[in-house]
């Protein structure tokens, strides 16, 4: 269940000229994510729902929650089954590093596999992600691609 939600949503960190932060989730599955709670690392509790009570990241949408500033947050992400998905201790701040580790059934071999996507913010106004998967017959992991991103003034 929770590899389902990782595949669900790619997030992605970037920044605003008020040194603040934003959160992209691209919802890329059959599932709408109804609940989206973000909090300090250093907290105890949850913060409140970012969606609201009527709110939806639906199949297919996109959601921005902005406002985060730089340092450390904890993210909860629940979908319309109630699978909760938690990714603890993320480090908005230069030069950071998000690895997305996510299964899926390779289209060639019919088998369970695994995929990661490691995003590097390199500056700024730049960052890189780089997608690695695993060779089918071989099982090695390998690059596929590598994207480098300049945000434009």
């Amino acid at each position: 269940m929770l590899t389902r939600l990782l595949a669900i949503a790619l997030l992605a960190a970037t920044t605003s000229q008020a040194l603040a932060e934003e959160l992209k989730i691209v919802n890329k599955s059959d599932y709408d994510i109804h609940e989206l709670y973000v909090s300090s690392s250093k907290a105890k509790k949850w913060g409140p729902d970012q969606l609201g009570k009527n709110g939806t990241i639906d199949a297919g949408e996109t959601y921005t929650l902005s406002g985060i500033s730089s340092g450390r947050w904890d993210l909860k992400l629940v979908d319309e089954d109630g699978t909760e998905c938690e990714v603890a201790d993320v480090d908005f701040s230069d030069g950071k590093v998000w690895t997305v580790d996510y299964s899926y059934t390779c289209p060639i071999t019919k088998k369970p596999t695994t995929m990661r996507e490691v995003h590097t913010r390199t500056g700024e106004n730049t960052k890189t992600m780089e997608m690695w998967g695993t060779e089918p017959k071989s099982g090695k992991e390998f690059k596929m691609m590598r994207i480098e991103m300049t945000k434009k003034s």
